[in-house]
């Protein structure tokens, strides 16, 4: 069992690669220009990734416009930085994208007619695989129900602060990150040892489960204790505060 987090200054070991989820790159849903800055100078010394549960159409203006590697849909689609147009990579078999799309829009659906409440995410339009259904307020009576009927189904479901995500089994994070350390680090997906993983929602949980070393952004500030598996560390920076912090104290340790 992990022990309680540490301030992120105790990290003291540097680090081959940075991964980190979407929400620690924005800051009101929007990326600023310091941001920006400090992940090009952080580029200059080691790879980035992002990983998110946002839409492929995300997905694809990240790896065009930053020039950086994406998971997106959870894990169903990434995306490879490429001269022209970036190279799409599913979990899933390309013939079968089409099916899986339409079973998750209508398992969202049966959801949002089941339990009142809910609505498909507004997003889901830019999505290739996987589906999102949203609520506002707190999550509605009948959604736990939802999900483990979703589960039962055999689709895979991850839960942010925000949102159910419904994808096809298999098509998870953990599993796209091991293939871009074994495709673009040329290393043994087995050992995520040498890598860093920074998040900010409640399920980042899965990740922080995989990573040796994982952050915490201040956005999960008091929520630490519900997570099923703990980060590493903690910075108290939230947002696209929370990744320049990190890049910050990563710097220091390659000068």
């Amino acid at each position: 069992m992990r022990a309680m987090p540490r301030p992120l200054t105790s990290l003291e070991t540097p680090l081959l690669a940075l991964f980190c989820s979407l929400d620690v790159l924005t800051t009101g849903g929007r990326v600023e220009p310091s941001t920006y800055a400090q992940l090009e100078a952080l580029a200059e010394a080691i790879p980035i990734f992002v990983v998110t549960r946002r839409p492929a159409g995300w997905g694809h203006a990240l790896a065009s416009v930053c020039g950086l590697p994406v998971v997106s849909e959870n894990g169903a689609v990434l995306f490879l930085p490429n001269e022209d147009e970036p190279i799409i990579v599913h979990l899933v078999e390309p013939e079968t994208v089409a099916a899986w799309s339409e079973r998750t829009a209508r398992a969202v659906a049966d959801v949002c007619r089941a339990v009142p409440g809910v609505e498909p995410s507004s997003d889901n339009a830019f999505r290739r695989v996987d589906r999102a259904l949203t609520w506002r307020g707190a999550a509605p009576a009948g959604l736990a129900d939802a999900e483990a009927r979703l589960r039962g189904e055999g689709f895979e479901v991850r839960r942010s602060s925000r949102a159910l995500h419904v994808g096809p089994p298999g098509c998870t994070r953990e599993r796209a990150v091991r293939q871009l350390v074994e495709k673009l680090m040329r290393s043994e997906p087995g050992d995520l040892s040498p890598y860093l993983y920074v998040g900010a929602d409640i399920d980042d949980d899965e990740m922080f489960g995989i990573f040796e070393h994982s952050v915490a952004a201040g956005d999960l500030a008091g929520r630490l204790d519900a997570l099923a598996s703990k980060p590493a560390y903690v910075v108290d920076a939230a947002g696209g505060a929370a990744i320049r912090a990190v890049a910050a104290h990563l710097l220091s340790l390659y000068a």
